[in-house]
């Protein structure tokens, strides 16, 4: 009896040695290696609740998701109160969108280990996407209470906030994440989105300029300025920003509308001819778009406009 409770200890230590073999591994990116240390460490010890979480992540890290899950759930039945386990499973269902799933996980793992703001953080980037809104920001809460510094939790609440047409709040929080961070464009860009909602032009314009500073391939900071500078008049800058975002990105859906803008930015300094060029070019993007009659209409004008020019 003895010697088989040694012969157990024995391979307990083993187990525990070649599995720390294999976090090494897993950190230097060597994973088949790693999860063959992993199998060792099973091998030598069934019971090892760490060593399948730990082959869970390299398979995670492989997107070899199955897998990866049936490790989590293995640790789990090993070790019920394994929240990280738990909160990894969740990450694996997030990733292949099985969001409503993934909430029980998180809510397992919250469970075990209250104190787990990113778990809290993650719920609620699952609620945001279902469009509830209030709930996410409920998550949010938690999320910032236990850490303060999350600059992220600050603008997933802020966005959540927005959507809610919470304006004034929605902007605190992107302050409170930009104080944190200033150098995330997104945020920048996501102020700039909730000041020309309040027709606020001259501050989103600040804000999209400091977003292309720190990024100069936003597209959506270039897409939104040159629409404000369109509504604004300044057509030279419409067309500057346009030509610029069209390089960035010139298989976006929004391009039919930009090239529908630059079109009209360069009608409104009288250069027709092109102006009818880039409406031909939104139409061939998208005939069956519902705006199409719109583009016909302006296009329409323009001619009219070149003709009349032309006689002139």
């Amino acid at each position: 009896m003895r010697i088989i409770m040694f012969k157990k200890l024995l391979n307990s230590l083993k187990a525990q040695k070649v599995s720390y073999s294999g976090v090494v591994k897993h950190n230097e990116q060597n994973y088949e290696w790693a999860i063959e240390d992993y199998n060792k460490a099973i091998e030598l010890n069934p019971k090892f609740a760490i060593a399948y979480y730990n082959r869970g992540l390299v398979k995670q890290t492989q997107q070899d998701y199955e897998w990866a899950i049936e490790d989590y759930d293995k640790a789990i039945e090993l070790n019920p109160k394994f929240a990280m386990a738990y909160y990894n499973k969740w990450l694996v269902k997030h990733t292949q969108q099985e969001y409503e799933w993934a909430i029980g996980d998180y809510d397992k793992a919250i469970e075990l280990n209250p104190k787990l703001a990113i778990a809290y953080y993650n719920k609620g980037k699952i609620n945001f996407y279902f469009e509830r809104y209030e709930w996410a920001i409920e998550d949010y809460d938690k999320a910032i209470k236990l850490d303060s510094t999350d600059f992220a939790a600050y603008s997933s609440r802020g966005e959540s906030k927005y959507h809610l047409e919470d304006y004034e709040w929605a902007i605190e929080d992107y302050d409170k994440a930009l104080y944190i961070n200033p150098n995330n464009d997104s945020d920048y860009y996501n102020r700039g989105l909730v000041k020309q909602t309040q027709q606020d032009y001259q501050w989103a314009i600040e804000d999209y300029n400091k977003a292309i500073e720190l990024n100069k391939t936003n597209f959506k900071a270039y897409y939104n300025r040159w629409k404000l500078y369109l509504d604004l008049k300044d057509y030279k800058n419409t067309i500057k920003d346009f030509n610029i975002a069209i390089k960035i990105n010139s298989k976006d859906i929004e391009i039919m509308g930009a090239y529908y803008n630059r079109g009209m930015a360069k009608d409104g300094l009288k250069d027709y001819k092109w102006a009818i060029e880039d409406y031909d070019k939104a139409i061939a993007l998208d005939p069956k778009n519902i705006w199409i009659s719109e583009l016909k209409k302006a296009k329409k004008i323009s001619k009219e406009k070149e003709q009349k020019k032309s006689l002139s």
